[in-house]
């Protein structure tokens, strides 16, 4: 799902003229999930998102890790 809204956001090519690195509006996304059976603190899930979004951002933007 995360690839799909980056695909079709990329298609849109909306124009990003203050940016340096890209013409056009990217997207990175981290992503994290747990098991329902297997309780997870709210904020360890949302830990393990923002650490791959700045995983994604490292590793060139414009990714879903």
């Amino acid at each position: 799902m995360a690839e799909r809204i980056q695909q079709e956001l990329r298609q849109m090519q909306i124009l990003h003229a203050q940016s340096t690195i890209s013409e056009f509006v990217t997207l990175s996304i981290g992503i994290a999930t747990t098991v329902p059976a297997a309780p997870v603190a709210p904020y360890t899930l949302l830990d393990e998102v923002d650490r791959h979004l700045y995983l994604a951002k490292q590793q060139g933007r414009n990714r879903v890790v």
